[in-house]
Formats: structure tokens, C-alpha cells, sequence
């Protein structure tokens, strides 16, 4: 069966032509990779496909998202609020005078 033919059947998706994307979202606590209906079908969303004739782009475009994130993440100034309950919470307090 199809990739998008399976993205669009009910059976597997709550209203598919709708535009959730908080079905993606994994509840805290989870051990389901994938929280839409995991138990119905576990190869029900294959954005790549799989196997052998598995997309060959699959790699490319991850790539692509890869530095996509990054020159976003380049773009701002990221610093952490609270350095000492950050090392308390990692316990990286050294020993060392």
C-alpha cells in the first residue's frame, strides 16, 4: 500500500486531512516511539519508506534539516539562567581546590 494512502486512511489517523500536528507529540513518560495509534500498525507513517527500495534522498533531506536547525540555533544568543542549579542537577561540582 502507499505511503500517503496509509496517511490518509482513518483507521490509522484521527481525522487525517486535518492539520494536527500535536498527534505527533509524545506523552511525557512514553516508551511509544510514535503516539498516533502505535498498537494499530507499526509501519502506518513512513515518511522515507522502507527496505530496499527505500527513499534514496532520505539521508540528503536530513541532512538538509540538520543545517537547517543549526543556522537557526547559530542565529540567536542561547546562555542558561541558573549555571548553579545546572551543576547541581548534573552534579558537576569538582573536588578540585
Amino acid at each position: 500500500m502507499g505511503n500517503q494512502a496509509t496517511q490518509m486512511d482513518a483507521k490509522y489517523f484521527d481525522n487525517p486531512s486535518e492539520f494536527k500536528p500535536e498527534r505527533w507529540i509524545r506523552p511525557p513518560n512514553s516508551k511509544i516511539t510514535c503516539p498516533v495509534n502505535a498498537a494499530s500498525h507499526p509501519f502506518s507513517y513512513l515518511p522515507f519508506g522502507f527496505g530496499v527500495r527505500m527513499c534514496l534522498g532520505r539521508r540528503f533531506a536530513e541532512m538538509e534539516i540538520e543545517s537547517l536547525v543549526s543556522r537557526l540555533v547559530r542565529s540567536y544568543y542561547i546562555e542558561w539562567k541558573y549555571p548553579e542549579s545546572w551543576q547541581k542537577a548534573l552534579n558537576l561540582s569538582s573536588s578540585l581546590p
